[in-house]
């Protein structure tokens, strides 16, 4: 009888060592969860910095911008860099002096704002004027 009353406590059926057992396993959970926060907290930054540097790397060469282009590449856009020089140089807007001008080149992605831009920021009258 007492054997049997042992076994009948140490069971898995016997709701304090089940709840015993199931303590034991929760403050275990929280300890690899407490080690995964740290790991994160140690290494996190670094992950981070990683994956920047990598998709900085990543990007394609050929998408980088400058300002130098070669005149000859430029086709067909002189009378849109006069109409924007014009811009530029003409100071007095409606009569009134302006001493500060922004002229934004808006348009569908691939039509050639950038080079526009290129080609008016290389433009020896700019650098003479702006100089």
């Amino acid at each position: 009888r007492i054997k049997k009353q042992v076994q009948l406590f140490f069971s898995a059926s016997n709701s304090v060592i089940s709840s015993f057992r199931d303590a034991k396993e929760v403050k275990a959970i929280r300890k690899e969860l407490d080690s995964v926060a740290r790991d994160h907290a140690q290494f996190g930054n670094i992950l981070s910095m990683l994956s920047v540097t990598v998709s900085q790397k990543s990007l394609d060469p050929s998408l980088e911008t400058g300002s130098l282009i070669i005149k000859e590449e430029v086709i067909g856009r002189d009378r849109d860099r006069d109409n924007i020089l014009r811009m530029l140089f003409d100071s007095t807007t409606n009569g009134v002096q302006q001493t500060f001008q922004v002229i934004s080149i808006v348009g569908i992605g691939g039509i050639g704002k950038s080079t526009l831009a290129r080609y008016v920021y290389n433009d020896e009258r700019v650098r003479i004027r702006f100089d």
